[in-house]
């Protein structure tokens, strides 16, 4: 799990890259209610020689976590599923993987 954080005035860039390692629900990301209100996601994950590339916008109200994916193209298979959640004052950001090992890397972009 890296992490590479650029800070831009009410705003934040993320370089986020995870291996899966189950085909089970994993947190591939988290942040806290109090600091950000709303993230944007490009996402792009591989498993063998299946590539997908998706985006996702998150929005909180503090208790509940809202995302819409779109933009989503891939070479064969659709290599997960994203859903997000709050859960004591963080927002997490989670993805059932199709395949157990899938590499996925990320770009977040969080704003107040």
């Amino acid at each position: 799990y890296v992490i590479n954080n650029i800070g831009i005035g009410n705003s934040s860039v993320n370089s986020i890259s995870i291996i899966t390692s189950s085909a089970t629900d994993q947190i591939i990301d988290t942040f806290t209610t109090s600091t950000w209100r709303s993230a944007n996601y490009v996402v792009t994950m591989t498993s063998g020689t299946d590539y997908h590339t998706t985006q996702v916008t998150l929005i909180h109200d503090g208790t509940n976590a809202y995302i819409t994916e779109y933009g989503t193209v891939s070479t064969a298979n659709n290599l997960g599923i994203f859903g997000a959640v709050v859960v004591s004052g963080s927002v997490r950001f989670n993805v059932i993987p199709t395949f157990a090992t899938t590499t996925i890397n990320m770009v977040r972009t969080t704003n107040k």
